[in-house]
């Protein structure tokens, strides 16, 4: 993990979590078959007003010709929506294993 200190809103702060959540869970779950060893990286920064959530794994990704949108997979549409919400771009790549860029501008009001 490399993970700033960054003040998030609660507007920011309820889908990064939720996303952190599902994401991680989803590499848990399908990134590593039979016992496999593997990692999983979690990164946020945050320059100026924007903030970048970064996750990724070293897992099996997806074979080729194989789609992540999937019109049965809850889990993409999740994290999509969660995305959306947080008005981000959503950056996926699926070789070797599977990461996550997420990038947005923060709505976190400073008090003076």
């Amino acid at each position: 993990m490399d993970i700033e200190p960054i003040k998030l809103s609660l507007d920011d702060s309820l889908p990064c979590g939720l996303l952190i959540n599902e994401i991680v869970s989803n590499s848990l779950k399908y990134a590593f078959p039979d016992g496999e060893l593997g990692n999983i990286y979690i990164s946020l920064k945050q320059l100026g007003e924007e903030i970048t959530l970064s996750i990724a794994d070293d897992g099996v990704g997806l074979n080729e010709g194989e789609s992540y949108k999937s019109e049965d997979s809850f889990g993409f549409l999740l994290i999509d929506t969660l995305a959306s919400q947080l008005g981000a771009e959503l950056i996926i790549n699926t070789k070797n294993g599977f990461s996550y860029q997420i990038k947005w501008a923060s709505k976190a009001i400073e008090k003076v």
